[in-house]
């Protein structure tokens, strides 16, 4: 059976499904250079493999679209995306010292 499933590959030895995907060259940055994100599933099923293709299509969207909300631009040092983070995370109030804390009684 011929699957044309985007990023879902199957090896012709044993069978086995696995995920394939390029990553393009202006966020590849995210994936510390890598060219493409390869993932063996190790099994044989189909709806095993279709399941798990969406989970990395979700995790490969999400990072990106989380890269596209904090605006960063892949130029930056490290300390300026995290300086980035912590601006962003105060201005949505979610810092820990903004959280409440619930107080014991004695």
């Amino acid at each position: 059976m011929n699957h044309q499933i985007q990023f879902l590959t199957k090896t012709a030895s044993r069978g086995v499904y696995g995920y394939r995907r390029r990553i393009p060259a202006e966020i590849r940055y995210l994936w510390d250079g890598v060219t493409e994100k390869v993932v063996s599933f190790k099994t044989t099923d189909i709806t095993e493999a279709l399941k798990r293709r969406e989970e990395e299509d979700r995790l490969f969207e999400a990072k990106i679209a989380t890269h596209k909300a904090l605006g960063e631009s892949g130029k930056d040092l490290p300390q300026e995306k995290v300086r980035k983070v912590v601006r962003w995370l105060s201005s949505q109030n979610l810092l820990p010292q903004s959280m409440p804390s619930l107080q014991r009684k004695r």
